[in-house]
């Protein structure tokens, strides 16, 4: 996994990861919206990935996020 979290000075974290791990993002995710935050997941470049779009797309149905959807990108919003 590349990447480190970058905390900025408002607080909002940003996690950066080459491919999607369920157990990862779960943890960030169900940190994150305990704590009363709001957690974006961004995906880009989808053409190059669609074995982690079918697993990132199934993630956020099992939360009832049906997602948004641009040429070559993902986006997903969970609220508190």
């Amino acid at each position: 996994m590349w990447g480190q979290p970058i905390q900025f000075e408002n607080g909002r974290c940003l996690y950066t990861f080459t491919g999607f791990r369920e157990d990862r993002v779960d943890a960030i995710a169900d940190a994150t919206l305990a704590a009363g935050g709001r957690v974006i997941l961004a995906v880009y470049e989808t053409q190059f990935a669609e074995h982690d779009v079918s697993k990132i797309r199934a993630w956020a149905s099992q939360r009832e996020e049906p997602g948004r959807r641009a040429p070559g990108q993902l986006m997903f919003l969970l609220e508190p």
